[in-house]
């Protein structure tokens, strides 16, 4: 009759011994000077969570318990109470390609040249996320807040990036300007700034979803080759694997789609064709560890119509080849590619789609 009285103490000293062990390794971490700061306080933060998960629910799962929440979910999507997946926005892309979108726990690797479209198309996938009610942590390296928040603002009212930042608006583009304001400042979602570890990103997101009761539910990476590395001394390959790895652990762990924006290296660009997941920059552990990996690729480059307000920005029409996906399907070709026109310079993406 006391079992679960005596359980429940031994599993208490159990939670305390962990505890004690995690702060003899928090210590001697904090006396190596070989680890970074924000690295050794990532896994630290890491550990303490892993601790208190195990105080809520153990991992083994039964496979009856799996089934039935695999058939409760599939119930609850035919009922159309829950969503087969987080949509990306790119109609073709959710319903032809994801079978519904992002799922929980997958690691997704957008790649690409410089300034081709990468940072457009994660916002893109951010903005869904927080206007179908959810909450979404982008990490930039890339630029500063203010200009991811330029670029989001033009892509959600429609007013050029170069209008926003001149401050030259006409009645129309001031009311489309507020209109979206009035929007996104419902959106849970939140910037972090600067080169960081892997580990720093986790720990920030960890914080950011108990401050949101649990509502974040996508992380955007851009972009991963630029983001500080775990351990300098080894080679470049290693740690870009080790990044994209610890992106995966994450996003396994938090059970939301973490999307990485990449690099390809500059080789295939001498060779004249569209690049391959083989051209992605340092790190062939990148491809490895996503379950999804999509690659961007200008098809054509055209200005706009004289006379209008945007001449002279010139727009790639973006192919979107997907030559992995684990849990659903790939294309074989370019020529199957999804197709987006993408302003650049104005950071925004036209409505609809096409094959």
């Amino acid at each position: 009759s006391s079992i679960a009285h005596y359980a429940d103490i031994i599993r208490n000293k159990a939670s305390k011994r962990a505890m004690i062990v995690a702060g003899a390794e928090m210590i001697d971490k904090g006396y190596d000077q070989s680890i970074r700061a924000e690295v050794a306080i990532g896994e630290a933060y890491t550990t303490l969570q892993e601790i208190m998960a195990q105080e809520v629910s153990d991992a083994d799962v039964g496979i009856t318990e799996a089934m039935d929440d695999a058939l409760g979910h599939a119930e609850r999507v035919v009922m159309g109470e829950e969503a087969p997946g987080l949509k990306t926005g790119y109609r073709y892309l959710d319903v032809n390609i994801l079978s519904g979108g992002f799922r929980e726990g997958e690691t997704i690797v957008i790649a690409a040249d410089t300034s081709v479209g990468k940072t457009v198309v994660g916002c893109d996938f951010a903005r869904k996320c927080c206007n179908t009610g959810f909450g979404a942590v982008i990490a930039s390296a890339e630029m500063p807040a203010r200009e991811l928040a330029n670029r989001l603002l033009s892509a959600e009212s429609g007013v050029t990036i170069n209008t926003i930042r001149s401050g030259k608006y006409t009645e129309r583009e001031m009311n489309a300007i507020h209109e979206a304001r009035k929007r996104m400042e419902t959106w849970d979602l939140h910037i972090l700034e600067g080169n960081r570890t892997i580990a720093d990103i986790a720990a920030s997101c960890k914080r950011i979803n108990a401050r949101w009761n649990g509502n974040l539910k996508e992380v955007v990476v851009d972009y991963l080759q630029i983001m500080i590395p775990e351990d300098m001394t080894v080679n470049r390959e290693l740690q870009v694997g080790t990044m994209a790895l610890r992106c995966k652990q994450a996003a396994n762990q938090m059970r939301i789609p973490w999307i990485m924006m990449a690099q390809f290296n500059r080789g295939h660009s001498a060779l004249k064709k569209p690049p391959q997941m083989s051209n992605l920059r340092d790190s062939g552990q990148i491809e490895q560890h996503a379950n999804i990996v999509i690659l961007l690729h200008p098809l054509n480059e055209r200005k706009m119509e004289p006379g209008t307000p945007e001449e002279g920005l010139g727009y790639y029409e973006i192919g979107m080849f997907v030559p992995k996906n684990r849990n659903g399907m790939t294309h074989s070709s370019w020529d199957n590619a999804i197709i987006r026109k993408v302003r650049r310079f104005c950071g925004r993406t036209e409505a609809g789609d096409r094959i």
